[in-house]
C-alpha cells in the first residue's frame, strides 16, 4: 500500500474509528471526568489527523503533477505557485478548516446556553458536541444540527411521556444523530437540496 492509498483509507475509516471509540466510552460506566478527558484527547487527535492528512494529500498531489507530462505545466515555472496553493487549499484543507470552525461555533453555542442554564449539560457533553462536527466533517455538519435537534425533541418527548422526566441530556441525541448521519447523511443532504454546499 502506497502513501496515497493509505491517506485515502485514513480519510474513509478515521471518522468511523473515532465514533466507535465515542460509543465505547459512552456505553461504559466510567468516571465522567475520565470520559471528558477522553473526549478532549479525541478532539486533539482529530486535529492532528486533519493536519497530517492535509500535508499528505498536498505533497502527493504535487509529486503526481510533477511526474505527469501534462499536469507538470500546472506547477512552477509554468504556473505561479499560488495556483497549486489555491488548488490544495480548496481540495485538501478547506473541508478540515470548515469542520474546525463548525466545531468551534457549536462549542460556543453550547457554552452560551450553559451560562444561561447550568443544568442543561452534563460533564463531557460540550466536549462530545465539539467532537462530533470534527468526526463528521463540514459536509455532514450541514445536516447534523437539524437532525440532532429533531432527535433531541423526540428523546425529550419519550422521556417526558414514558419516564416522566422533565430534563433530557444532549449526549444521547448527539450520538444518535451521529449514527444517522454516518449511515444516511448523503441521502439527507440530497433530500434537503444541500449538495451545492458540499466540498
Amino acid at each position: 500500500m502506497n502513501i496515497a492509498e493509505l491517506s485515502k483509507w485514513i480519510s474513509v475509516l478515521f471518522p468511523y474509528a473515532v465514533f466507535f471509540l465515542v460509543l465505547a466510552f459512552y456505553s461504559q460506566k466510567i468516571n465522567k471526568g475520565k470520559r471528558n478527558f477522553v473526549y478532549k484527547i479525541l478532539i486533539c487527535a482529530t486535529g492532528v489527523i486533519f493536519a497530517v492528512q492535509g500535508v499528505l494529500k498536498t505533497v502527493i498531489q504535487y509529486y503526481d503533477w510533477r511526474k505527469s507530462d501534462l499536469s507538470k505545466f500546472l506547477l512552477p515555472p509554468y504556473q505561479p505557485i499560488e495556483y497549486f496553493i489555491s488548488y490544495s487549499f480548496k481540495h485538501f484543507w478547506l473541508n478540515y478548516i470548515l469542520a474546525i470552525i463548525a466545531a468551534f461555533i457549536f462549542y460556543s453555542i453550547m457554552k452560551f446556553f450553559e451560562k444561561k442554564n447550568t443544568r442543561l449539560f452534563n460533564e463531557g457533553e460540550i466536549e462530545l458536541g465539539t467532537l462530533m462536527p470534527l468526526i463528521l466533517g463540514w459536509n455532514y455538519f450541514l445536516v447534523f444540527i437539524p437532525v440532532c435537534f429533531a432527535v433531541f425533541l423526540i428523546v425529550s418527548i419519550i422521556k417526558k411521556i414514558i419516564f416522566k422526566e422533565n430534563y433530557s441530556t444532549i449526549s444521547l441525541p448527539i450520538i444518535l444523530a451521529g449514527i444517522i448521519i454516518l449511515i444516511w447523511g448523503n441521502r439527507i443532504i440530497a433530500l434537503l437540496n444541500l449538495s451545492v454546499l458540499k466540498i
